[in-house]
């Protein structure tokens, strides 16, 4: 799965908008945005905070294995 489709699966575990998700992670909208056009990546912070926000349906390992490496 590409780094934008996890985006949008989190999006989708989340629920509501792209700025309730933004706010649940504590970043922009804008920045939401960015990730689901693949112009940006989320960074390891974020990475955390979504997986915080999915429960762990979404990981840190799976967004940015550039970062964390292989999931353990």
């Amino acid at each position: 799965m590409t780094t934008e489709e996890l985006v949008k699966k989190s999006m989708d575990i989340h629920g509501g908008t792209q700025v309730e998700f933004a706010q649940a992670c504590e970043i922009s909208q804008g920045l939401v945005s960015q990730f689901l056009s693949g112009a940006k990546q989320p960074g390891w912070r974020t990475c955390q905070r979504i997986e915080r926000v999915t429960a762990g349906r979404v990981t840190r390992y799976q967004l940015r294995p550039d970062i964390f490496g292989d999931e353990k």
